[in-house]
């Protein structure tokens, strides 16, 4: 499943690299593609390698050995001379300052009644200071 997720992180970064590159991108046909660089593999046993192989979409191979790059109009070689190469980074469109103010927030979600709400401040700030807000999210008035 890594392997995957990796395949298919590094193809985005592949795609803008490979413009410059005379072989052009990989294909999805079952070209083998060699890949040099600092590839960063979210394995701690291996963390960083220089070089991997991928067959059909999946890599088969990495190694931090050197490699004798082909000379073969088949093999497609993607160099990118020492750069990092890192793993995808997947956005669920977290807007990440929200996400920690909620983290202080009383949940509200689901309440149906006032005293719920007055419940979940409650126990959500059972000490709360003179004159500072209560603050909840995640009421939802449509429910």
């Amino acid at each position: 499943m890594l392997q995957r997720a990796l395949i298919t992180s590094i193809v985005v970064l592949f795609l803008g690299a490979c413009s410059a590159l005379k072989n052009g991108p990989p294909s999805e046909s079952g070209d083998a593609v060699i890949v040099v660089g600092n590839i960063l593999t979210m394995n701690p046993d291996r963390p960083v390698v220089k070089s991997m192989l991928i067959s059909e979409g999946a890599i088969i191979g990495l190694t931090n050995q050197e490699i004798l790059i082909p000379q073969d109009d088949e093999m497609k070689v993607l160099d990118f001379r020492g750069r990092t190469i890192l793993p995808g980074f997947i956005d669920s469109h977290v807007h990440v300052r929200e996400l920690g103010m909620d983290r202080i927030k009383a949940n509200l979600v689901g309440v149906e009644t006032a005293q719920d709400i007055v419940d979940r401040l409650q126990a959500r700030f059972p000490n709360p200071e003179s004159g500072v807000w209560l603050i909840g999210q995640g009421w939802d008035e449509g429910a």
